[in-house]
């Protein structure tokens, strides 16, 4: 049985886009051989920016870690001003409050994993969904730049449907840096996750990969 994840999919879909670069595909090779790659600048204000959600999410308060000494200090409403001098009023404030309050009462962070069969092979899908509440996933994105429809050819959603069978819809929840935007999907909206597989698992024959999968993916 072999592993299968979101990022290994997305990674795939990226490097074998008719404009993508060198970069994408160094970068789908390293995730198929399981290398760790340094995270980006954009990366880290990802984790950081879901972290500050997640924690407003379950306390009501906001969490700012202050200078090296990292203590917290706890701040409400729209326009405190911190001892270090963060304006909490701010659009990354804002935008932190308005999905956090979003997520509220979620489950966070929740692992799933389910077995199905493609091609013949035995895949276990593994996934860990942001948030999930009454039927609805999200997932929280902070971008450098936002156009509508950014993912609606992301394997995330239709993964994570195909994980989540009680689940009634997936919602982005996009900052961009100054703006909160969100998409939504439903069942129906997208091909269901196997097809995506199928191609997936086809490409590695064709391209001499599928030995590197196996080694690297197993389970």
């Amino acid at each position: 049985m072999y592993k299968m994840t979101h990022s290994l999919l997305e990674s795939w879909r990226r490097a074998t886009d008719p404009d993508a670069d060198e970069t994408a595909s160094g970068a789908f090779l390293d995730t198929l051989e399981r290398k760790k790659r340094q995270k980006t600048k954009a990366m880290q204000d990802g984790i950081v920016f879901e972290r500050d959600v997640n924690y407003f999410a379950e306390n009501g308060v906001f969490e700012i870690l202050d200078g090296p000494t990292e203590n917290v200090i706890y701040a409400m409403g729209d326009t405190i001003i911190t001892e270090n001098n963060v304006d909490i009023s701010t659009p990354y404030y804002r935008a932190v409050r308005q999905f956090g309050n979003r997520i509220k009462y979620s489950q966070l962070q929740v692992r799933e994993e389910k077995e199905i069969k493609v091609c013949g092979h035995e895949i276990l899908l593994v996934g860990v969904a942001d948030a999930m509440k009454a039927g609805i996933l999200s997932d929280i994105k902070r971008v450098q730049r936002y156009e509508y429809g950014k993912y609606q050819f992301s394997t995330q959603h239709p993964m994570y449907m195909e994980l989540f069978p009680e689940a009634l819809r997936f919602d982005y929840l996009i900052f961009d840096g100054k703006y909160c935007y969100m998409e939504q999907y439903r069942r129906g909206d997208f091909e269901p996750i196997h097809g995506t597989i199928k191609a997936f698992l086809e490409y590695l024959d064709g391209a001499e990969l599928m030995e590197t999968y196996q080694k690297n993916w197993e389970v």
